[in-house]
């Protein structure tokens, strides 16, 4: 009995030291255990986070569009209005019309009367001067041919008027003759070109350009 209550002793101390160690390592488990759930928590915090930064990205996404959406129709209006402004820039030059001193010969205004007689570049730096510019020929015809309608005054009155045309001949001896166009005298469509001689570009010299007339201006 003695032999086997001593045995059954280094049993139970076997037993026990075993238990003490399975001990120890329930409790390592119980510990790891206890920190996988404390990072499960950590990540479903996480994850919460995420889903709400999701919730607002989707948020922020409908707002952008709902942005755009109003941009668009901005544009919309601001190429309306644009087209009203343009539409009313257009009544205002209608409305606007010729200077006092001129008037609509259709697509264009003329000047009433003729400008005091002075040669073509002085004239041209009046129309300039004036804001407004030679008539051509087609337009200086056009308006003397309905000159009594228009209340236009001495295009036909004895004197040739300036328009803008003028071009320059090379002859062969080597000199060339500028010539500038003027019309009207007797006649609405009776044309005479006026000039001088001269030699390589002096032609262009404004002390000489053409015999003087009198001229009117368009705009």
């Amino acid at each position: 009995n003695a032999t086997a209550i001593g045995a059954n002793q280094s049993s139970i101390a076997t037993n026990t030291s075993g238990l003490s160690s399975l001990t120890t390592t329930v409790t390592g488990l119980q510990t790891e255990l206890s920190t996988l759930e404390s990072d499960v928590t950590a990540l479903d915090s996480q994850l919460s986070t995420l889903d709400s930064d999701v919730t607002t990205l989707g948020s922020d996404v409908t707002t952008l569009d709902s942005q755009l959406t109003t941009l668009d129709e901005a544009v919309v209006t601001l190429d309306a209005d644009l087209d009203a402004v343009d539409a009313s820039v257009g009544d205002l030059e209608n409305d606007v019309g010729c200077p006092s001193d001129m008037v609509d010969a259709g697509g264009y205004c003329i000047d009433t009367d003729e400008n005091s007689s002075q040669n073509w570049q002085a004239h041209a730096n009046l129309c300039q001067s004036e804001g407004k510019r030679m008539c051509s020929l087609a337009e200086w015809i056009g308006a003397c041919n309905d000159r009594s309608a228009l209340g236009l005054n001495d295009m036909i009155d004895g004197n040739y008027e300036y328009v803008d045309e003028y071009w320059v001949m090379n002859y062969t001896n080597g000199n060339y003759y500028s010539s500038y166009v003027s019309v009207g005298n007797t006649s609405c469509s009776r044309i005479y070109y006026s000039g001088w001689g001269c030699t390589n570009s002096t032609c262009y010299d404004t002390t000489n350009a053409g015999d003087s007339y009198v001229s009117r201006c368009c705009r």
